[in-house]
């Protein structure tokens, strides 16, 4: 008799075992929702976050969820959505959770309304069940500046600036270009004897073993002097037609002399490759220069005349 009794306690606890089993296994799996946006005030140029959670005890594919529509809002426009699991065991106990994101861009400042999430799943009996969140309202606010950017004030602040300084350079150069002006006005252009005289002593290097460059530069002055001297035409252009047209101006015989000498002697230099000799070329030197002051020392008592 006993030992039916012991028999029967065993098999009472083996059924409640078996029950309990068949209950856990089989019993409906309850999943959660949430939502929440990130922040109530978001500024105009900024997005609004809603993040849609639905968690569970149990392996991620236990649930079978249906496609999320995206909420429909007031004074809101969806940017972009995501999806994400995450599943998580703690002291064996395992839990999955669906994360959805949803982000809006604000349309005018004021008030915007995201109105409630319907969420569909299927349970491991293939159950169908709804969940529903909440209506979250939010204010859209005014914009900030971004701090990578630069805000309308600094972009005025820098193109007046900008302008500031380009019409402040203009006024100055053109002030300077007027002083130059000015002072290039008051300052008397020098005539074509003072000019000859200037460029035999300026460009006239009687110490250079470039001989031959010399002569040719001594002719080209005093050739450039006697046309503006004696109004020449470029038709004019050997020693004997200068000879005749200074002949026609009364020069005096010596002048001519020491004149035809002159040229002779640099273009001698030139069409023979350069002279050799530093002595002849300071010769031929102070003879143009006597010849350029004695023939504008001639013009003068002619005017005076």
């Amino acid at each position: 008799m006993g030992n039916i009794r012991i028999f029967l306690r065993f098999f009472d606890c083996l059924f409640m075992l078996i029950a309990v089993l068949f209950s856990s296994v089989f019993a409906e799996t309850e999943v959660k929702i949430t939502a929440r946006i990130i922040a109530d005030e978001v500024p105009l140029n900024r997005e609004v976050h809603l993040k849609v959670s639905a968690t569970w005890n149990g392996p991620a594919n236990s649930i079978k969820f249906f496609p999320l529509d995206p909420p429909t809002t007031t004074n809101l426009k969806l940017a972009s959505t995501a999806t994400a699991n995450i599943v998580k065991s703690d002291s064996g106990i395992v839990s999955s959770t669906r994360q959805y994101e949803f982000l809006f861009t604000g349309e005018t400042l004021g008030m915007a309304y995201i109105d409630e999430v319907i969420l569909r799943y299927h349970d491991a009996d293939l159950q169908e069940h709804v969940l529903r969140t909440a209506r979250l309202p939010l204010k859209i606010i005014d914009p900030v500046r971004d701090s990578g950017g630069k805000s309308i004030e600094q972009i005025s602040i820098a193109l007046i600036l900008t302008v500031g300084i380009a019409a402040a350079s203009f006024f100055f150069f053109y002030k300077r270009k007027r002083a130059a002006r000015e002072v290039e006005n008051a300052t008397p252009e020098k005539s074509y004897y003072e000019k000859a005289l200037d460029d035999l002593h300026n460009k006239i290097n009687l110490q250079t073993s470039d001989i031959g460059s010399q002569y040719a530069e001594i002719s080209r002055i005093m050739w450039h002097f006697l046309r503006r001297r004696f109004d020449l035409q470029p038709a004019v252009g050997t020693t004997e037609e200068l000879m005749k047209k200074l002949e026609f101006h009364h020069v005096p015989m010596e002048d001519r002399t020491a004149l035809q000498e002159m040229m002779q002697a640099c273009d001698l230099a030139k069409f023979s490759g350069g002279g050799t000799d530093p002595n002849q070329l300071v010769r031929i030197y102070e003879i143009t220069k006597q010849l350029v002051e004695k023939l504008e020392n001639k013009a003068n008592l002619d005017s005076a005349d």
